[in-house]
């Protein structure tokens, strides 16, 4: 399943495609955050016949709210509406910093967040199926995110206990 990565930003918004059945992502050529930005987006996610959906979460060093915050959770929610795939959050942090040590022209740096965004969703996902050999749970709220870290902080202890007999 390819999945479409997104680092909102305030005037352009950096894309992310994965590659279908690998933990790799590709950048896409940034967006202009404007009043098509649903339409685009759902329209890219047409093109690359995605599965999925996942938006880049600001949170600090810290793990306390950030100004930005309120805004991607609100942009994450009016996306869930208007598009047919689940909508997934990521946290991004230091994302805009690493990809600053990778992009190469300062164009490519919100695509650039967007790729490692996307890669850390993929690996995550990854970990989830390896412990848990369940699909990802869409995190729909930060609520359901702290479930899945406390089931799989419960499970993993299990899991080596197990591997050590």
């Amino acid at each position: 399943m390819k999945y479409l990565g997104i680092d909102l930003g305030t005037k352009k918004v950096g894309l992310a495609l994965s590659v279908s059945g690998e933990n790799m992502a590709f950048p896409l050529p940034a967006i202009a955050n404007d009043q098509f930005l649903f339409k685009n987006i759902k329209s890219i996610g047409e093109g690359a016949d995605i599965g999925g959906i996942v938006v880049g979460l600001p949170t600090s060093a810290t793990e306390t709210d950030n100004p930005f915050l309120k805004n991607v959770e609100s942009f994450g929610r009016g996306l869930k509406e208007q598009v047919p795939w689940p909508v997934f959050f990521e946290k991004e942090n230091f994302s805009s910093r690493h990809a600053a040590l990778t992009a190469h022209q300062k164009e490519a740096l919100d695509s650039a967040s967007a790729v490692i965004i996307l890669e850390r969703f993929l690996a995550r996902k990854e970990r989830f199926r390896m412990f848990l050999s369940t699909s990802v749970i869409p995190l729909e709220t930060r609520e359901n995110e702290a479930r899945c870290i406390g089931l799989f902080l419960s499970v993993f202890p299990l899991c080596l206990s197990i591997y050590r007999l």
